[in-house]
């Protein structure tokens, strides 16, 4: 609770140093983030969970939520978001599919979802999304994910060899628009 009230207070600092200003000067600013995860994550079993992204990797006017579960958006406008999920079975035999989707304050963004199958002969995946979206000031954005079975979630993989970078499990990257559409 007293996290969510600094949130709160933050949150509200930030939006009411823009509503009782006259300076506009926001509206050419750029504004990014990247987030990643090397980290192995399983949803919860039921009611799914956010993702994770505890890496940021570049960050210009946002703010990630305390859990790391979310973005916080700073300089409202329009803009363009993708996601890749690194989808694999934790153990060999089972076969099932895992869902993600977009949240926006903590409600289920429509037609956001999407679903990648893994069996016993395929047992992992990558899944891209993107979406393009106008955020107001103080909008926190997030990802969720549900598998149907046990042991399937977003697997992080360490690469063996030095000059080879690892698969994170998840990345999101958000970029603001400049030229409203």
């Amino acid at each position: 609770m007293r996290n969510q009230i600094l949130i709160f207070f933050s949150l509200f600092s930030i939006y009411s140093s823009y509503l009782f200003s006259d300076d506009q000067s926001w509206k050419d600013q750029d504004a990014y983030i990247q987030l990643s995860s090397v980290a192995t994550q399983v949803p919860t079993p039921g009611t799914g969970s956010l993702i994770i992204g505890e890496t940021i990797d570049l960050i210009k006017n946002f703010e990630v939520t305390p859990n790391r579960d979310g973005i916080i958006c700073i300089i409202p406008g329009k803009y363009l978001i993708f996601t890749s999920n690194q989808i694999a079975t934790l153990s060999r035999g089972i076969s099932g599919y895992l869902d993600s989707w977009f949240v926006l304050n903590g409600t289920a963004i429509s037609s956001s979802n999407t679903r990648q199958f893994v069996t016993e002969n395929s047992r992992s995946g990558l899944v891209t999304n993107c979406l393009l979206i106008d955020l107001k000031e103080t909008d926190v954005f997030s990802v969720a994910f549900l598998a149907n079975g046990p042991n399937i979630g977003l697997v992080y993989i360490q690469s063996s060899l030095s000059s080879e970078p690892s698969v994170t499990s998840y990345s999101l990257s958000a970029y603001r628009l400049r030229h409203p559409l």
